[in-house]
């Protein structure tokens, strides 16, 4: 689907709905990554509401972001 660089977030779209992952990821090159599942969510959620809270408005804004962009691509073509 695209490219992306450091300090991206992918699988955002699946952590935050209940549908599966659809896309898989492959690093052109070494990486380190940062994993947050769904479970360590919730446990955050209870120990941290509102550093969980502000993680779910960052991803949202992103998702909001990028809906966004997609619509403008897609308004180019049609």
């Amino acid at each position: 689907l695209g490219l992306y660089s450091a300090g991206s977030v992918i699988g955002e779209d699946s952590f935050l709905g209940e549908q599966a992952r659809h896309g898989t990821v492959r690093a052109l090159e070494e990486c380190e990554t940062l994993t947050l599942s769904r479970e360590n969510f919730e446990k955050l959620n209870q120990e941290q509401p509102l550093l969980a809270n502000l993680i779910l408005k960052w991803l949202l804004n992103l998702l909001s972001s990028r809906l966004h962009n997609t619509q403008g691509r897609l308004a180019a073509i049609f």
